[in-house]
């Protein structure tokens, strides 16, 4: 079975150096890095439609909303 092309990558930080590295063109250093992430370790924050818009970016996009409505 083989990597979905088009899924996310959530990295730990000391991963993405190597993830970056536009040299980094060895399959075998690289595909390590694509595992399923520990969902204990994810937080879910309510954020504004804001970020629904792909032209909008900063610090807003990520402000977290205690109340949406």
């Amino acid at each position: 079975a083989g990597v979905h092309p088009r899924m996310p990558v959530i990295l730990d930080p000391p991963h993405y150096e190597l993830w970056l590295d536009t040299a980094a063109d060895d399959r075998r250093r690289l595909e390590p890095l694509l595992r399923p992430y520990d969902s204990s370790r994810m937080r879910l924050d309510p954020v504004s439609t804001y970020v629904n818009n792909a032209r909008h970016e900063g610090p807003e996009c990520i402000t977290v909303q205690r109340e949406l409505f």
